[in-house]
């Protein structure tokens, strides 16, 4: 066995205290704990709303992996069946009878699947399907027509069991590959039961209705149904992934609920929440680590997302609030504020340097662009302005103004060049949209809706806008041509800041409306919806960020608090913690 010398190329070091800057992976002897440590990244247990169906619907039919997984059939009632390659969906072969509240083997793959019963509009139907790889196959009927069922195995080893056909049933069916078996029934008769298991000897249902919600769980051996320890939380119709030992229950409840609970094959712990609380999604995974929920919208969860956090950097040579900010998290510029300043100051990556002013003093403005190549806009002289100054790298050249003044506006911009300029007060709250071409500005399609202090980040030709006042988690993204609106944020708020572009992102601080209060609030967003992140240390509004960093490197500084700020903070999108490894 290599020795820790041979791998890492040094001896374990001993310190007084941790290193400041350890590298991951490496280990070293804490002299005043008496212990060893190393590093590694912080992560986190979450849902993350991911690409969704090309088809939304519930109610179908879930099987396979969370990296390769199919999701077929579902309301409004349909035959359609797309496979999940780990990024994307593909409509694939529709089956042959349209129907929902059915169930499928779960420990199936994209190659080879089994659906059975569910109802087709008001009938139920006993019909049972194979997948293939590439169509549809019917198969032996079910003995008992039912919707609303569990199910469990694979396409040749299979089972269903619970239901409604009449009434609530208990019937369990088994499948050998080629015709069904009716066998011993489930204890407590219900439907809208969740169901996973390997095969038809090894299954796991839980929750359900029978004349109430109820909270059973069930473990099958081959022969019999055993009661086991029960869910926390009382359910019927939740998402269900995983095996007998290790499984999910997502969501269901009537209201819908987002409540998640993880099976270890002994007893359930409640777990992360949905991002969107749901019933009768359709769950694919082989196991509790990592699945996926289906519906309307498709979540990812994981068990090991790497969660960023906010560091504390030194501060702006002068506090405010009120200013914009471009670049990224080793090199930015933070220019203007409150109370109408000209003063512009140079990150970087560790101190702010005061440089050349701009050659209006202003606050509330807007910018985009690099540390070498910025472009700076709009903003209240007094009054609202629509003067331009372009930043080479060393001093501001003024330029064409903006078509229409205004102050509280977001920009967009890759350089001096080319930029966006959407929304504002002018003074009242705008919608309207300019690109620089870098000698004017020109009116484009505006935003859809009015907004003011919002986050904007991107290029002229690919840029995010969300949140804003009044009281906004609107997001819209531009491709270019025109806005579309998008997933909201999870919080309301105005005067925040953000970071990245239309695919990955950072929105930070502000405030809601109402009331007037100083959020810390971080949301990431991964091109498809926001999801709540490390909060920032210091809530502000009013504040800049690095608008062309990333939402794994990112800048915060400034604000109003409500004094002026001159707090600084550095985002790491990949958050390190130090773990000991011996008490000896």
């Amino acid at each position: 066995m290599a020795t820790y010398k041979e791998v890492r190329g040094t001896k374990i070091r001993e310190y007084t205290t941790n290193p400041d800057n350890p590298i991951e992976g490496d280990v070293w002897y804490n002299q005043t704990d008496n212990v060893s440590k190393y590093e590694i990244p912080n992560v986190v247990t979450s849902f993350r709303t991911i690409t969704s169906l090309n088809t939304p619907r519930n109610s179908g039919a879930g099987d396979g992996t969370y990296t390769a997984g199919i999701v077929s059939f579902g309301l409004p009632s349909t035959a359609k069946t797309e496979t999940w390659n780990g990024s994307a969906w593909t409509e694939v072969n529709d089956g042959n009878t349209a129907r929902y509240q059915l169930d499928s083997s779960k420990s199936g793959s994209t190659t080879a699947s089994i659906v059975f019963s569910g109802r087709a509009g008001t009938p139920r139907v006993t019909n049972a399907e194979t997948w293939n790889g590439t169509c549809w196959a019917e198969v032996n009927d079910f003995n008992t027509a039912r919707n609303s069922l569990g199910g469990a195995g694979t396409s040749t080893s299979a089972l269903g069991f619970g239901g409604y056909s009449t009434a609530a049933t208990g019937d369990t069916e088994s499948w050998n590959g080629t015709c069904w078996t009716e066998t011993n029934n489930l204890n407590t008769a219900r439907y809208g039961i969740g169901g996973v298991g390997t095969d038809n000897e090894a299954a796991f249902g839980f929750g359900g209705y029978s004349t109430t919600y109820v909270n059973v769980s069930e473990t099958w051996n081959g022969t019999s149904w055993t009661e086991v320890n029960n869910l926390n939380t009382a359910r019927a119709f939740a998402g269900s992934a995983g095996i007998e030992t290790a499984a999910l229950a997502m969501g269901g409840g009537e209201p819908a609920v987002a409540n998640t609970e993880v099976w270890d094959g002994t007893s359930f712990t409640e777990d992360a929440d949905l991002s969107t609380a749901r019933q009768e999604g359709m769950g694919v995974g082989s196991g509790s680590t990592n699945a996926l929920l289906a519906s309307s919208s498709v979540e990812e969860w994981n068990t090991s997302v790497a969660v960023g956090a906010w560091a504390t950097g030194s501060s702006l040579n002068t506090a405010r609030g009120d200013l914009a900010g471009s670049g990224t998290s080793t090199n930015s510029l933070a220019m203007g504020g409150s109370p109408y300043r000209a003063l512009v100051e140079l990150w970087n990556g560790s101190t702010w340097t005061e440089t050349t002013d701009l050659g209006t003093t202003r606050q509330v403005l807007s910018a985009g662009g690099t540390y070498t190549s910025t472009l700076a806009f709009g903003g209240d002289a007094p009054p609202n302005t629509g003067k331009t100054e372009s930043w080479n790298g060393s001093a501001w050249t003024e330029k064409a103004d903006l078509n229409t003044a205004r102050r509280e506006a977001m920009g967009a911009a890759a350089n001096n060049t080319a930029a966006l300029c959407f929304g504002g007060k002018e003074p009242a709250s705008s919608a309207k949209n300019e690109l620089w071409n870098g000698t004017s500005w020109s009116e484009t399609a505006d935003l859809n809706e009015d907004k003011r202090a919002a986050g904007g980040v991107g290029t002229s030709t690919a840029a995010l806008c969300f949140g804003g006042q009044p009281g906004k988690d609107s997001t819209e993204v531009w491709n270019g041509t025109s806005w579309t609106e998008v997933n909201n944020l999870n919080q309301e708020r105005f005067g925040l800041a953000g970071s990245g572009s239309t695919t990955a992102a950072l929105a930070f601080a502000g405030s809601p409306v109402p009331p007037l209060a100083f959020i810390t609030n971080t949301e990431d967003w991964n091109g498809v919806s926001w999801f709540e992140t490390t909060d920032v240390s210091v809530g502000r509004r009013y504040l800049a960020g690095s608008t062309n960093g990333s939402n794994t490197a990112a800048l915060a500084f400034g604000g109003l608090t409500p004094s002026a700020s001159a707090s600084t903070e550095v985002w790491s999108g990949t958050s390190e913690v130090v773990k000991t490894i011996s008490t000896d």
